[in-house]
């Protein structure tokens, strides 16, 4: 799995999430079904140009979670998880993935993307594996205020997004750095 995950901490992140099914504990250690693991590193891959290709859109939010069980110190105090957990119900799970993310400069131009071509494409990765595809439809801002954060909280469209399996669980190699990347379509495509 490491060839695709690129690190052992993505690795574990991937496991922790529920990629590779429900490990069971052994001591210190939790284990996993091999063949499990093993179908779950010979995924396919999915380029930038692969996805540009399968979503008809001009812009794209990659999101990058954690695990469930692995916290980070921004992480909203009213909620008792966060990140990815596969095993989640759906609604649990959408809630996660929309909020709070530091769109700091970027979040002009994604609203201007908004108000000008409608939704855009939310893509929630883990450990470079793309688990869960949903549409933007807005900022959420009155939770925003609500919640004293300057971190974006995104409203979600309904439904799950017709382009998602297209682009689901799939391994995607994006830039190290945030937590949140914004690609625009180049105007060569």
């Amino acid at each position: 799995m490491e060839a695709n995950c690129c690190e052992a901490i993505q690795a574990r992140h991937v496991l922790a999430c529920g990629l590779a099914g429900a490990g069971f504990s052994y001591g210190n250690a939790v284990i996993y079904e091999h063949d499990s693991v093993v179908d779950l590193s010979k995924r396919p891959k999915l380029s930038l140009d692969d996805m540009w290709d399968a979503l008809p859109f001009e812009a794209v939010v990659v999101a990058r979670q954690h695990a469930r069980s692995l916290t980070t110190p921004r992480n909203d105090p009213t909620r008792d998880w966060y990140g990815v957990d596969l095993f989640a119900p759906d609604a649990a799970q959408r809630s996660a993935s929309s909020r709070w993310w530091e769109l700091g400069a970027e979040r002009q131009a994604v609203v201007q993307r908004l108000t000008r071509d409608g939704p855009i494409p939310l893509l929630v990765s883990v450990g470079g594996c793309i688990v869960r595809g949903y549409s933007i439809a807005g900022i959420d801002y009155q939770l925003s205020a609500e919640n004293g954060r300057s971190e974006t909280a995104f409203a979600l469209a309904e439904g799950r997004p017709d382009w998602a399996e297209k682009v689901e669980n799939k391994w995607m190699r994006t830039p190290r750095g945030s937590a949140l990347l914004v690609l625009i379509r180049s105007k060569s495509r």
